[in-house]
C-alpha cells in the first residue's frame, strides 16, 4: 500500500502507517514546479503517481494496481483476489494489458451533471464536450489495472496536467479535438472530466478498457 502525503508528517501517521505496512510517499509542496503548487491533490496525485510509476526498477514489483481515493474507500474482499473477477485467468496471473473503470452516478449521463459536464467544458472545450456528454459518468476514484496499462493511463494525466500555460496542445493525443485549458481550468474535480474524456474518446486503445456498471461490478460507486 502507497500513500501519498503532505510534509511534515504527524508522528502518529506514521506510526499506524509502519504497524499497517504502509508506504508514505513524503511531499513538499514547495518543491514541486511552481505551476503545480496550487493544484489540488484530486489533479496533483496523478503527477505523483506517474512519477513514482515511471521507474523501470519499481515497475517489475507490481504485477496490478488500484488507484483509489484514500479517504472514503472500504474494501471488503481481497481486492487483487478472484472474488473481484477483474483478472479471468488461473492462479492470478493477468491473460492481457487492461484497465478496469466504474461508473459512478448512472441516472443521468455527462450531459445532465453540472458538475462534470462542467470539468470537461472548461478544460477541453465545448466540441469535446458534446462528443462524450452522452455518455455515462465513470468516477475517477477508483481504477484497477495491469501495471503497463496503468502506466500508460498514468502518462495521459500527468502529461495533460503538468501544462504550463493555457491551451496547450495535449501531445496530439487522437482524437481528442481541442486543446486543453490547464493549468486555468484546475480545480477540485476537474481530473474525473479528464478521466472521461480518455475513456470516452478512446485515447486507450479500444479492449485496453472494461467500463463496469454497478449492477455487475465489483465496485460500487456511492455519492
Amino acid at each position: 500500500v502507497v500513500i501519498w502525503v503532505n510534509s511534515p508528517v504527524n508522528k502518529r501517521i506514521r506510526e499506524i502507517a509502519s504497524k499497517f505496512s504502509v508506504n508514505l510517499i513524503e511531499y513538499n509542496e514547495s518543491d514541486l514546479k511552481p505551476h503545480l503548487r496550487n493544484y489540488h491533490a484530486s489533479t496533483l496525485r496523478w503527477i505523483l503517481f506517474y512519477d513514482y510509476m515511471s521507474n523501470p526498477e519499481r515497475q517489475g514489483k507490481f504485477g496490478r494496481i488500484w488507484m483509489v481515493d484514500v479517504r472514503d474507500t472500504t474494501f471488503q474482499v481481497d481486492p487483487f483476489g478472484e472474488e473481484t473477477y477483474l483478472y479471468p485467468t488461473d492462479k492470478g496471473s493477468s491473460d492481457g494489458e487492461i484497465l478496469n473503470v466504474f461508473a459512478g452516478v448512472e441516472s443521468i449521463p455527462i450531459s445532465q451533471c453540472g458538475w462534470n459536464s462542467g470539468w470537461i467544458r472548461d478544460c477541453f472545450g465545448t466540441k469535446t464536450l458534446t462528443q462524450v456528454e452522452r455518455n455515462m459518468i465513470i468516477c475517477s476514484g477508483v481504477s484497477a489495472g495491469t501495471t503497463k496499462t496503468v502506466i500508460k493511463y498514468l502518462e495521459y494525466m500527468s502529461q495533460l496536467f503538468d501544462q504550463k500555460s493555457s491551451k496547450q496542445p495535449w501531445s496530439g493525443y487522437s482524437p481528442v479535438p481541442e486543446a486543453s485549458n490547464f493549468p486555468l481550468c484546475e480545480r477540485n474535480g476537474v481530473d474525473q472530466g479528464a478521466h472521461n474524456v480518455l475513456i470516452h474518446m478512446k485515447v486507450l486503445k479500444e479492449g485496453e478498457v472494461k467500463i463496469w456498471r454497478q449492477k455487475n461490478s465489483p465496485v460500487l460507486n456511492l455519492q
